[in-house]
Parts: structure tokens; sequence; C-alpha cells
């Protein structure tokens, strides 16, 4: 089966996962109550649930399994940065998916390997300046990045972004009926200098762990992360962790309605 194939093989499966959510009731919820610790309800549903958003405010979005974190990129000297990423992930003590890995790659290509081995659901991080360069090569990244999002539209706003800032994009595969993120990519200019690309890094990897969190943008930095003191970095806020203890834990269901959450059980 050849590449263009398998990529419609894909799509179609989506499609069809997308219809039967919706013929059969699978989507419907059920009566279960969570238990909010160390965050209130009013501040989980702010992130959560952000008001008068289609989609977004009426049920919980969340990935089934806390997802993989995979960093790829032409510049081989990255895999220093992107280990001291995976080890300050490993340090915020929350739920981890797999893998977790950099990756080196001569051309875009080459990242069709990737899916083909770790499939898509995963946050991508990709360093790349040629996502940011609009020209040939960009297409050719462009094609990759297809495998990764299965959605000409989502790999367009993609693209689309990361032309009009020249620093970052991010996009996630989200099935509107269900809720269920599938995969995240970010595209991430490396010339915006190494300490805002290791920012960057972090701050993008939460945000995709996450997608309505980041709807209004400033409000999700400024509450998620602490900034650094004394040359030190960015991390996560106490706030942040009591949140992503909540929507990446696998018990918590696709799709909960807001009135599902209430007090700590603990």
């Amino acid at each position: 089966m050849n590449r263009t194939a398998i990529r419609y093989t894909r799509w179609a499966s989506g499609a069809l996962c997308l219809a039967l959510f919706f013929s059969s009731g699978l989507w419907a919820q059920a009566a279960d109550l969570y238990g909010l610790c160390g965050i209130d309800q009013q501040q989980f549903s702010k992130f959560a649930y952000p008001a008068g958003v289609p989609y977004l405010s009426d049920r919980l979005v969340k990935w089934r399994q806390p997802p993989g974190l995979i960093v790829l990129s032409p510049h081989a000297e990255l895999e220093g940065a992107s280990k001291r990423l995976f080890e300050q992930v490993g340090n915020d003590g929350l739920q981890a998916g797999s893998p977790v890995k950099f990756v080196h790659y001569a051309t875009p290509d080459e990242i069709y390997n990737v899916t083909t081995e770790h499939g898509i659901n995963n946050v991508f991080l990709i360093v790349d300046a040629v996502g940011f360069s609009g020209d040939q090569r960009t297409k050719e990244l462009r094609q990759a990045v297809m495998d990764m999002l299965l959605s000409p539209p989502i790999v367009d706003r993609l693209f689309s972004t990361a032309l009009k800032n020249q620093e970052f994009s991010i996009q996630s595969h989200v099935n509107l009926i269900s809720g269920e993120v599938f995969s995240s990519v970010a595209l991430i200019n490396p010339e915006i200098g190494a300490t805002a690309v290791s920012h960057t890094l972090y701050t993008l990897y939460y945000a995709a762990l996450s997608p309505p969190a980041t709807y209004r943008v400033r409000d999700f930095f400024d509450a998620m992360f602490v900034p650094p003191v004394n040359g030190g970095a960015t991390h996560l806020s106490e706030l942040a962790k009591a949140y992503y203890r909540v929507v990446l834990d696998p018990g918590v269901q696709i799709g909960a309605l807001p009135g599902q959450f209430g007090e700590c059980n603990g």
C-alpha cells in the first residue's frame, strides 16, 4: 500500500469513527462525578470549558490516554534541549505517555517513519525553519505533517499561522462529536534562539495536552506557568498541576459535562 493510500485509509477510518459516535449515541454522558482537588470548579471550567466557544464550552475535550511526546528537528544539537525538556516534564510529576523521544531527520520525508512506528496519538513538536519559509520545502514538510493531523484544513491553519507570526504555531486534531483529541503538532522556528526554543517546547507541550485551555491565550499563560527566577526555567504552577491531573486522567470521561465535576473526594 503506498503512502497516499495509507493516508486515505487513516482519514477514512477517522471519518467512520465519527459516524459511529454520532449514530450510536456513544457520546452521551454518564452520571459520573469527578472530584477536583487543588482547583475549584470555577477555575477548572474556565480552562476546560471556555465560555461561548462552540464544541468546547459544553463537553470536555481531552486525550483518551496521556499522549507520547516526540521532538523532531533537522538540527541534531537540539537533542540536548529535548533531553532537558523530558527531564523537566518528568519532574512535574504528571501522568506521561509513551514514547518520549527526540528524532533527528535530514529531510521531511523521513518524518513519515515516525508516524509509521509510533502512530499519531502523540504531541509532535517540530523545530524546523522550513515550516516558516513558505517555499517548496514547506510543502514537503506540510506533506509529512498531514500524516500526523490527517486533516487538510487543520494543516492549512497550522502553516498559515506559522507564516504570519514566524515564531511558532500549534494545532490539534479533535473529534468534535466525542471530544477526543487524536494528535497535536507544533511548529517552532529555531531562529527565535536557543532559550526561546526551550521555553516554547515546554509551554506548547502543555498547550497540546488541553487544547480548550489555550483558547484565551493570555489567561492560559498567566495561570499555568510560573516565570523563570534567577536564571531558572519556566515551570508549571500548582494550579496547572491540579488541572492537568484531571484532564490527563484516563478515568475521566471524554466529553464529560461541566456538571460532572465537584469538590475533591480525597
